[in-house]
């Protein structure tokens, strides 16, 4: 689950995108290099795709609106990318071919479209070239309309951002949660009013689950009447609240599943249900690893080492903390003019950016040690000292507010691609309009029993859904996840890194049983999605699952080592039988992408 989102409707930091623009605010260009537009392709109802990104191919799909009412004429345009397979050694729709694997990279509200533009190319070389690897920006995303829009100008999208940069429950005297509660309640209103929140009964999770059938349909209704290729059923690898997708597909259409990969998973009834009880349960676990990485590394590799032992470094850095929690300090982007861009670095901007680097420690722990902790510290001891930070980690309002360069372009983006979060969410959850301010602080304290690190946090996230009317028109009903059933002809993988800050090890064990002889496969190590502590182990067993559909029966087998440490990078270890080396190197990108593209909508520190 991805806790960017719903987060930054209330304290968003915010950076900018490497990746070009690939949304439809940009006007469409004339090629099909990087300047493509998904508003110069025409939907279609049948799957017609157009070469755009230079060596990618996109299409837009035209699918009912409302499934539910044959009656409605009214449509919705899926947009979708695809890497496509081998051409020389597997073309498409020929014996070789494997068939396309889709791709759902969390959120929700995670850009695929973003998300296979970086990463299309590296899975495809993991799982094998004779896949085309396919994904799709969700109903309320990106290039897909309809499109969420709570705002009518970015301007008053911008400057509602920057009011809500504020503190995070639990952070200060107290006052905090009434702020937070207040504004969730007003953000509901804004974004539940005319047509936004008559679009919103659309985007629910289970209307999102039939365009994937949709998508998958028309793939193979491509196939030549006379052909004897067998036609397939969903080839799926879902991470995070692409778990929660892939399993409300696999539960609404079992005969449909030809493999299906869960990838740092949701719990689902938690998810549905709104009960928020099941995410933080390995939160302390993942930071606990920072100390003892940081010790294990060092004085000459980790510069926030102290001490004789972790619990020394865990002290010198909730003293940092407790400092800022009295006094904040000023810091500026890295190379900028700090009297223009000079802002206050508070202990909730700390705290979130700590939780944040627990999504991939390997490349974000020694960052939060050299460019946060250690000129952190060093202020707080240095009176009325300016901190330089890498980037820019709050938004900024340029001068003129309107001016047309890629940098503000793109944080419009970002900012609008974040309102899809609740918008998803809370149209799929049991509704939270009735919550009460003593709920909030209810639920907050048993929260921080699980996680004091995250707590107002995910009390940030649950509070989103406050001023939340609008409801999916296809609500999940909860008896699908209520017993096991089976689904597809093999198994389904689940699987978990030993310690997930956001998706613990417990959810893939409690959502396989309910899934008729599914298997779990663990990734020793922590992080969020096993993407972000890749093996070469790991990978073999998906790759040969996809191939052949077997999963090792030994739960021995179903465990991998892991290969990469916090500031010591890869390490040796025993390779099993069928590992391809390399590959763990090739996932690493997918890891920074799913960081990148989907942790910013909720801290804004990769990009989500």
């Amino acid at each position: 689950m991805q806790f960017q989102a719903l987060f930054n409707l209330f304290l968003l930091p915010l950076s900018v995108s490497s990746l070009p623009v690939s949304n439809s605010t940009t006007p469409p260009g004339p090629g099909e290099g990087w300047d493509f537009n998904f508003d110069s392709i025409t939907p279609t109802p049948n799957l017609t795709y157009h070469r755009c990104y230079d060596r990618f191919e996109c299409a837009r799909l035209l699918v009912p609106l409302d499934y539910t009412s044959p009656s409605d004429d009214r449509t919705a345009s899926i947009a979708i990318i695809k890497y496509p397979s081998d051409p020389n050694r597997y073309p498409e729709y020929s014996a070789s071919w494997g068939g396309p694997v889709l791709l759902n990279n969390g959120g929700p509200g995670g850009s695929g479209v973003d998300f296979v533009l970086e990463v299309g190319e590296a899975i495809g070389e993991v799982l094998g070239r004779q896949y085309s690897i396919v994904s799709f920006d969700p109903r309320g995303v990106n290039n897909t309309r309809p499109l969420v829009s709570c705002f009518n100008k970015p301007l008053e999208r911008k400057t509602w951002a920057i009011k809500g940069a504020g503190k995070t429950p639990g952070s200060g005297g107290g006052g905090e949660f009434g702020e937070a509660y207040i504004r969730a309640k007003i953000y509901g209103e804004i974004c539940n009013e005319g047509e936004n929140g008559e679009m919103g009964r659309f985007l629910g999770t289970a209307s999102v689950a039939r365009d994937m059938l949709s998508i998958n349909d028309a793939t193979w209704d491509r196939v030549p009447e006379n052909s004897d290729i067998r036609k397939k059923g969903l080839q799926y690898w879902g991470f995070s609240y692409g778990t929660i997708l892939g399993m409300t597909f696999g539960k609404m259409f079992p005969d449909k599943v030809e493999r299906m990969v869960l990838d740092g998973v949701v719990d689902a009834l938690d998810y549905y249900d709104a009960t928020w009880l099941y995410y933080l349960l390995d939160t302390e676990a993942a930071l606990d690893s920072f100390y003892e990485f940081c010790f294990k590394a060092g004085p000459l590799l980790c510069d926030f080492y102290t001490g004789n032992k972790p619990a020394d470094i865990q002290k010198r850095v909730q003293k940092v903390l407790t400092a800022l929690r009295e006094q904040p300090v000023r810091f500026a982007p890295s190379g900028s003019d700090s009297q223009i861009y000079s802002e206050l670095f508070t202990y909730s901007d700390l705290q979130q950016t700590i939780f944040q680097s627990l999504y991939s420690p390997i490349s974000s722990f020694p960052t939060i040690a050299s460019n946060y902790l250690l000129p952190v510290e060093a202020a707080i001891q240095t009176p009325n000292r300016t901190v330089e930070m890498p980037f820019v980690c709050k938004p900024q309002l340029t001068c003129p507010a309107n001016v047309e360069d890629w940098r503000n372009e793109q944080m419009e983006v970002e900012l609008r691609d974040r309102e899809a979060f609740p918008a998803i969410l809370c149209t799929d959850a049991v509704p939270l309009t009735d919550m009460t301010l003593a709920d909030l602080r209810q639920h907050y304290n048993k929260f921080f029993k699980q996680s004091p690190t995250a707590a107002g946090i995910v009390a940030l996230n649950m509070l989103a859904c406050v001023g939340w009317r609008t409801q999916a028109v296809e609500k999940v009903p909860r008896e699908l996840f209520m017993h096991k059933s089976a689904v597809g002809a093999v198994p389904v993988l689940f699987a978990s890194t030993t310690a997930d800050p956001v998706t613990p090890l417990r959810n893939a064990y409690a959502m396989s049983k309910l899934f008729k002889g599914s298997k779990v496969v663990v990734q020793e190590g922590e992080g969020h999605c096993t993407t972000s502590v890749p093996s070469d182990c790991f990978n073999a067993i998906v790759s040969e699952y996809f191939k052949s559909g077997t999963v090792p029966e030994k739960e021995s087998e179903r465990y991998c080592a892991r290969q990469y440490v916090p500031w010591i990078g890869t390490i040796a270890g025993d390779r099993k039988r069928g590992e391809k080396p390399g590959t763990a190197e090739l996932m690493r990108k997918v890891g920074e992408a799913l960081r990148k593209n989907v942790g910013p909508l909720m801290m804004g520190t990769g990009r989500h």
